[in-house]
């Protein structure tokens, strides 16, 4: 009886130990490695919330949108050159404000990972030259990227960007009742520039409210009448005046582009092309 009850205590003794001798592992932050990784969470304080920030986006939250920077902390964007970011499956594209960035990438852990890409060489001087190389760093350095609604962060060691849905931030504008103006002609594929006077002031192009499209070439005037279809407006009864012009050619290009007939049309933003062909024009809201 006596041995039976030693040996129940030294069984006990065994089980209290392995029990004691148990270590809980360490708790990983939300957003980083555990205690002592190269990664941190980000501060609860500023922009998306933490845990927002942490949450690898479905692709469904990126593919097919873009974005513009509005604020940023820590960086200071040159004023009239925006930086943009698109998704379109596992593939990016972002502009600095001079030159582009086109690439593949993935998402790990919360973080922006670029894989093979490659950029445009424009030259960038001055500021800009500086926000076109700390911006490439900056994708880089694997910022954590975060999705909440419309607004999109890049949180960096040293800076945070502040994104809106391109949609929301600079909306398309409409068709009709905008004044655009000629930026480039659209030629086989090329693009040249849009100046059509001795002035060098654009040609304009406006869809009326009732019916009637008015141009204003900068030399002869037309006047005529659209109808709206999908991606396709029809120009019908289109006249011009017939001023001898200074850039004859120019005029030409513009009145071969706005005739009667089909033409498609796109608008993103303040931008609208309009090709018939082979042929087009690019224009732009004010």
């Amino acid at each position: 009886m006596r041995a039976a009850l030693l040996g129940l205590v030294l069984l006990g003794a065994v089980l209290a130990g392995a029990c004691g001798g148990a270590e809980e592992p360490a708790a990983t932050p939300r957003g980083g490695q555990a205690e002592g990784g190269a990664t941190k969470p980000p501060d609860q304080d500023a922009g998306i919330s933490a845990d927002a920030a942490v949450l690898t986006p479905p692709a469904s939250e990126l593919d097919g949108r873009e974005f513009v920077l509005v604020s940023a902390e820590g960086f200071e964007a040159v004023a009239g050159r925006p930086v943009r970011i698109s998704f379109e499956g596992d593939r990016l594209h972002t502009d600095s404000g001079c030159n582009s960035l086109n690439g593949s990438y993935h998402m790990e852990e919360g973080h922006l990972v670029l894989d093979r890409w490659g950029t445009t060489s424009i030259g960038c001087f001055g500021q800009l030259g500086v926000q076109d190389n700390w911006y490439e760093m900056f994708l880089r350095a694997r910022p954590l990227l975060s999705v909440a609604g419309d607004e999109l962060e890049l949180r960096g060691d040293d800076a945070i960007l502040h994104f809106l849905d391109r949609e929301v931030a600079d909306p398309d504008r409409s068709l009709v009742d905008t004044l655009w103006s000629v930026n480039s002609f659209i030629e086989g594929g090329g693009v040249t520039g849009g100046g059509t006077g001795a002035s060098m002031r654009p040609a304009t192009l406006r869809f009326g409210a009732d019916g009637k499209v008015v141009v204003d070439t900068t030399c002869n005037q037309g006047q005529g009448r659209y109808l709206v279809d999908g991606d396709r407006v029809t120009l019908s009864e289109l006249a011009y005046t017939e001023e001898g012009c200074a850039l004859p050619l120019l005029e030409d290009k513009l009145q071969a582009v706005l005739s009667d007939g089909v033409l498609q049309f796109e608008i993103k933003a303040r931008q609208l092309k309009l090709t018939r062909g082979a042929i087009g024009l690019n224009l732009l809201a004010p």
